[in-house]
């Protein structure tokens, strides 16, 4: 079950960088100012998801859910927690969740951080992130 949770919380995080690219740039273009306002809204969404995601995984890790494929390839019952903690991104779908994580956590840097610029600007940036992010999480 937490497998599939883990699955839908991917799922809505992609939801949440296809707004993040989509929303923010088209408000940008057509000059709305709630549009590109939303940006961080849609970068802490998928923030969240994609953390709930990750600590899904590394739950399937710690119980040994061999039901899930990855789990199954890259862990062993002989193995101690902090190895399997490792093990979380030690295969190429793990790497790839841990890259979107990282990205997702820049994402959430710009949002706050990124006062000072100017609102159409941190949309800008945001909306570039999001489009790394859907291809990055697609690829996964």
């Amino acid at each position: 079950m937490i497998a599939e949770i883990g699955v839908f919380c991917l799922v809505l995080a992609l939801l949440f960088a296809v707004l993040l690219a989509v929303i923010p740039a088209l408000g940008v273009w057509r000059n709305k100012l709630n549009w590109q306002a939303a940006a961080p809204t849609y970068a802490c969404g998928q923030f969240a998801f994609v953390a709930l995601a990750y600590g899904c995984l590394t739950i399937c890790f710690l119980r040994n859910d061999f039901t899930v494929l990855y789990v199954l390839t890259n862990s062993s019952l002989m193995l101690p927690w902090f190895y399997k903690l490792c093990a979380v991104w030690g295969g190429h779908e793990g790497s790839m969740l841990l890259w979107v994580s990282i990205l997702s956590t820049w994402m959430l840097a710009v949002a706050f951080l990124s006062a000072p610029l100017d609102l159409a600007m941190r949309a800008r940036v945001l909306s570039v992130l999001g489009w790394l992010s859907i291809g990055f999480i697609l690829f996964y």
